[in-house]
This record gives C-alpha cells, sequence and structure tokens, in this order.
C-alpha cells in the first residue's frame, strides 16, 4: 500500500507507522523511508485528538505531512509522507480519501494484495528462522476485503505471494 500512496502522492517516501510508549515503530514502509531522519519531526506530534486532520512538520531541507489511520488506547497508527507536494498537503485528508474514492474497489485489492504478499513473506521468513522450521508450516489467515476475494487480480496475487514465499497453498 505504501508503494502505490507515493506513487499516487508524489511524496518521496511514505511510511505506515504506529506510535506507542516507546516511540515509532514502522509497519510497512518505501525503500526510502528513513524512521532515523524524520524520528526528530515526529516527536513533535500533537496528541491523537488534535493529529486528526493531519500534522505538517518541517526541517532543513524536507517536510514530513503525517495523517492518522486509526486511534487504540494509547497507540496510534498514521501515515508519514516525506516531501509530499505541498498543493496535496494543502488539501490534508481529503487528498488521502479522494486517492482511495477515485481508485474505488481497485484500491481495497492493491491493498489487501500488499497486505497479504507481506503477511505471507513475513511468516515464511519467521517460520524458516524459528525452532519449528523442520516442521509444516502452520495456516495463515489474513483478513481482507471480501471484494478482493471475488477480483481475479487479487487471486492471482496470493498465488503469487503464496509461491514467493515457499508456503505450501494447501
Amino acid at each position: 500500500m505504501v508503494d502505490r500512496l507515493k506513487a499516487a502522492t508524489g511524496a518521496k517516501a511514505v511510511a505506515l507507522l504506529q506510535r506507542g510508549p516507546d516511540g515509532f515503530t514502522p509497519i510497512d514502509r518505501t525503500l526510502r523511508f528513513d524512521l532515523d531522519d524524520v524520528r526528530p519531526l515526529l516527536m513533535d506530534i500533537p496528541s491523537a485528538r488534535r493529529l486528526w486532520f493531519g500534522h505538517v512538520a518541517a526541517a532543513e531541507g524536507f517536510s514530513v505531512f503525517c495523517m492518522p489511520v486509526d486511534v487504540v488506547e494509547d497507540k496510534i497508527v498514521l501515515l508519514a509522507f516525506v516531501d509530499m507536494p505541498p498543493e496535496l498537503i494543502a488539501m490534508g485528508p481529503i487528498a488521502m480519501l479522494q486517492i482511495a474514492q477515485d481508485w474505488g474497489d481497485s484500491f481495497k485489492v492493491v491493498r489487501d494484495s500488499i497486505i497479504v504478499r507481506k503477511a505471507l513473506t513475513e511468516y515464511a521468513e519467521a517460520h524458516a528462522a524459528g525452532p519449528w522450521s523442520g516442521d509444516l508450516p502452520k495456516p495463515v489467515s489474513v483478513n481482507v476485503s471480501v471484494r478482493s476475494l471475488l477480483d481475479d487480480n487479487y487471486v492471482a496475487a496470493v498465488e503469487d505471494a503464496v509461491a514467493r514465499s515457499g508456503l505450501n497453498a494447501a
């Protein structure tokens, strides 16, 4: 999903981050997103209630636009866009909602395809590195949109993700 958002917005880099009591943790990020570079700017992010319409922080040479995706107890999940075009920053969350609306169901399919690929890749890596690597992998469940399940592109993406991960689809 972050790669698609980067392409759609023209940002230099994008990350999906979780902020908890111990700071920020990347959930997903584009290759050029460097958490260490943007961390000082992220520390100025206001409370979840004030963040809802987005927050922009700037330092010499770059800016970060943050927009919350979810708030659960003391954790905030947010999207962070590095050097997003100023005209999109001015529109704030409306721009993000417009992207999802313009893409329609294909947004859900792309999002879910990325989620299942990431889930299977990380599961396969964890299984191979763990003490149970000699055992058969356990079943994996990933929650996705019903619309994705009905889309041939999603089915193809799942088949590709299973093949690339080396997991048995049985």
